[in-house]
């Protein structure tokens, strides 16, 4: 799907989005990012744009639009700061759309106007994999669970108020910040403005009543938010590189001009516009309400593998600058791989491909 393919409320919202990118976040990036830090004040101007609920309706305060302009909103973000992208995405996505669709109404009016607004939510990851891998214990007793041990990844649990944990494949734990838990910095390879930290529990005890439970289409909506992410990082990594080729000589000549590097270019363009056809298709379909649980995956697949090329052929076109963090191309590959692996694997992508392909 190209821009002329897109309403005119959407290439508003790619604009405006493009510009507070440009403006607020571009400036602050690089200071961020070193320092692990992630920027609350930039949160709050996310929720004052909208974003922070795009896709929730408007009678909870949401932008009430669809999972296109999720993916435009994610895209435009993610070409300057991927770590932004995926919070929105994750406030979107694995904590907004749940309690919009799974939830009770009592939970939707106590939480969903607050996640729009000021409340950002947290996501423990591991839903896709069984629950000792993720160092977490769960015992049920008299109609509660009792949480204790540490879970290694939450996303966005820097800030966050509201929590989203898994129990099993298919059930999810809300539950508000409090004590017996504590919340530490998590170090990991990108996405370092994103505030993933670990949580550790204490005997900290949720009501049975506050389990939501969950089908596949909460993963299939993640996948390709996620998707949007890494197109993102793609982009922005072809405009790196094809800017620097430009400006970079040896022997006198511009590096662009060199075959060995046209053939880095030219495989990253072809790449990055496949994964934007991927990503717009499988979203355009998720709003119509058709089945998207395959192509989500190829999407998230496939656009993975794409962001992670394009950091390594940036990086390539950079030359020995490219793995200094003078530039901005070692950040575009670090944040590239860690959203490849975040909640999943291409090892365990291909096999849930390979299952609905083969029943």
């Amino acid at each position: 799907m190209g821009l002329n393919a897109f309403n005119n409320e959407q290439k508003l919202i790619q604009q405006e989005v493009r510009r507070f990118a440009q403006s607020e976040l571009a400036p602050i990036v690089e200071e961020f990012d070193k320092a692990e830090k992630l920027p609350v004040e930039v949160f709050h101007s996310l929720a004052e744009l909208g974003l922070m609920g795009i896709i929730l309706p408007e009678e909870y305060e949401g932008a009430g639009l669809d999972c296109t302009t999720l993916c435009i909103a994610a895209e435009e973000l993610s070409k300057v700061w991927a770590s932004i992208g995926l919070v929105m995405v994750v406030n979107n996505c694995l904590i907004g759309y749940p309690l919009l669709k799974y939830g009770t109404e009592e939970q939707r009016s106590t939480y969903l106007k607050k996640l729009t607004k000021s409340v950002f939510g947290g996501y423990g990851l591991g839903s896709n994999i069984s629950l000792p891998e993720v160092g977490f214990e769960v015992d049920k007793d008299g109609g509660r669970y009792c949480l204790s041990g540490e879970h290694k990844f939450v996303l966005n649990g820097a800030e966050a108020e509201l929590f989203l944990f898994p129990v099993q494949k298919k059930k999810l734990l809300l539950f508000s910040k409090g004590s017996g838990i504590e919340l530490k910095h998590q170090y990991i390879l990108g996405m370092h403005g994103a505030g993933i930290v670990r949580a550790k529990f204490d005997r900290v005890e949720v009501p049975e009543k506050d389990c939501i439970d969950i089908d596949d289409t909460l993963f299939e909506l993640a996948h390709i938010g996620f998707s949007a992410i890494g197109l993102g990082i793609a982009q922005a990594a072809l405009e790196s590189a094809v800017k620097y080729s430009k400006e970079r000589k040896q022997f006198g000549r511009s590096i662009c001009e060199f075959p060995m590097v046209q053939e880095l270019l030219v495989d990253m363009k072809a790449r990055v516009e496949t994964s934007r056809l991927l990503v717009y298709e499988s979203a355009q379909r998720f709003d119509n309400g058709e089945d998207t649980s395959s192509l989500s995956r190829i999407t998230r697949l496939y656009v993975g593998e794409t962001a992670v090329l394009c950091g390594l052929n940036a990086i390539q076109v950079y030359g020995g600058y490219g793995y200094t963090k003078d530039y901005p191309v070692e950040r575009y590959l670090r944040d590239a791989k860690t959203l490849q692996v975040l909640d999943t694997s291409p090892i365990l992508l291909k096999g849930e491909i390979a299952k609905e392909l083969l029943k």
